[in-house]
């Protein structure tokens, strides 16, 4: 249930681990690009050029962006988490 942010082919990416599973986040920002963070407190990825919100699902609840942030294919093999494969 951890948030580990990782660099993917040069763009961040939030990898968050659930049991046997991961899940792949992108944290570029759907609306141009800035990278977006997770504030706890909050329940809230918040982008820090115009105020964009998205919830824990990553949808979009305020601001400019007008897309979710997109979810990467990921998996965990021999102990590692793949991303992108």
């Amino acid at each position: 249930g951890r948030r580990t942010v990782v660099d993917f082919n040069g763009r961040p990416v939030e990898l968050l681990r659930h049991g046997q599973s991961v899940r792949a986040r992108s944290l570029v920002c759907t609306h141009q690009g800035c990278k977006v963070g997770w504030h706890e407190d909050r329940q809230l990825y918040i982008c820090p050029c115009h105020e964009g919100k998205f919830d824990a699902d990553g949808e979009v609840v305020y601001g400019m962006p007008r897309k979710p942030l997109p979810l990467l294919q990921a998996s965990i093999q021999d102990g590692q988490v793949i991303v992108g494969g």
